[in-house]
């Protein structure tokens, strides 16, 4: 054979291998879409056997990109890096396609908050609610009303939370999603504790008409009236309802269980073995078990139902210095300033656009 042939020969298998290739994928990113909802552990079981080489154009890259971050966060799997998501966003913020573009945002604004950096993550919130404002999506609305009760409870601006707790709830009752409204609903009655109104909290859990089939669901419905009924001193009721979770969660109960909080109960309840038990677990579980507020108060209150004043003074001492540093870092990420910024530029940007 000539030797041009040759090399045309091996130019035309080279292609027609790209072009499966390409298609492969393709149908692979389909396949993970259609499951996303669902079945997200399938999505990115499909995705993870994508190599990024096989990923052959921008649009390709743009999809896994968003996809893979969707999975990641829907099986827990919480990431703090924005440099994959933000491929994303780059490429639909220029070839617009409405629901991925404010998908890519949305993503962009939640793994800002993981990361603790609030002033991009209220931007990318309110972004993506914009473009789901003219998407007319509920389910997205109210996934984006959602992510910004969450951006303000790290900001500790907690009426500015159930604002918008109330509107997730509502947006996902409309678009036809019980198991989301549900969680959103409980969401928001735990919300009114935090502005120390734990009647109301409570008042709202009882009036839930729980009809979910969902074991998690529930264990967490139930978890929910532990911080209220302590508050009021309640305590043999919050053991109750954490017992009630626990059976729910079954072998998923160290996993979802809030454990520095369940210790807190037991020392309440002068059951300190029980107590020291759940912190150990917690010390075990959690590898950042050190740097939580929640864990030194469990331990503080448990030394000092031991007598113990010294290392108990210790303990809060620790305590403060996460808090401080915390409320350091939320008064440099200024969320509310941020939202304020941004709907200003926004209203330039109309007020240009008209004239």
């Amino acid at each position: 054979m000539p030797q041009h042939s040759i090399i045309i020969y091996s130019l035309l298998l080279l292609f027609a291998m790209a072009c499966s290739t390409s298609g492969r994928v393709d149908t692979m990113l389909l396949e993970a879409e259609s499951l996303m909802m669902e079945h997200p552990d399938s999505a990115l079981d499909i995705l993870d056997s994508i190599s990024p080489t096989e990923l052959g154009s921008d649009r390709q890259r743009a999809d896994y990109a968003l996809l893979l971050t969707q999975a990641r966060d829907k099986n827990f799997r919480f990431e703090t890096d924005d440099s994959l998501i933000s491929t994303s966003v780059a490429y639909f913020d220029e070839h617009p396609e409405p629901r991925k573009r404010t998908l890519a945002h949305m993503y962009r604004g939640i793994l800002n908050l993981y990361r603790g950096n609030l002033t991009v993550a209220i931007k990318e919130a309110l972004t993506a609610l914009d473009l789901a404002d003219r998407l007319n999506d509920d389910y997205i609305f109210a996934k984006t009303h959602e992510l910004i009760a969450d951006i303000y409870v790290a900001a500790y601006n907690f009426d500015k939370a159930i604002t918008h707790r109330r509107l997730a709830a509502d947006y996902y009752r409309r678009a036809d999603k019980p198991l989301n409204n549900q969680y959103a609903l409980v969401d928001l009655a735990s919300a009114f504790n935090r502005i120390d109104k734990p009647n109301t909290t409570i008042a709202m859990l009882d009036s839930l008409s729980i009809e979910i089939a969902d074991s998690t669901f529930l264990g967490f419905y139930h978890a929910t009236y532990m911080k209220p009924l302590l508050k009021l001193k309640r305590y043999n009721s919050a053991r109750h309802h954490s017992s009630l979770a626990e059976q729910f969660w079954g072998n998923e109960t160290a996993e979802l269980q809030n454990r520095p909080y369940t210790s807190y109960m037991y020392t309440l309840l002068n059951r300190l073995d029980s107590a020291d038990y759940y912190l150990q677990l917690e010390r075990k579980y959690n590898p950042r078990w050190d740097n939580t507020e929640e864990y030194h108060w469990a331990q503080s209150t448990l030394l000092i139902k031991k007598h113990d004043y010294e290392n108990a003074v210790a303990e809060l001492e620790k305590m403060w210095t996460i808090h401080d540093k915390g409320i350091k870092e939320v008064l440099k990420n200024n969320v509310a300033f941020a939202a304020s910024d941004f709907h200003y530029n926004k209203s330039v940007a109309e007020h240009e656009k008209a004239d």
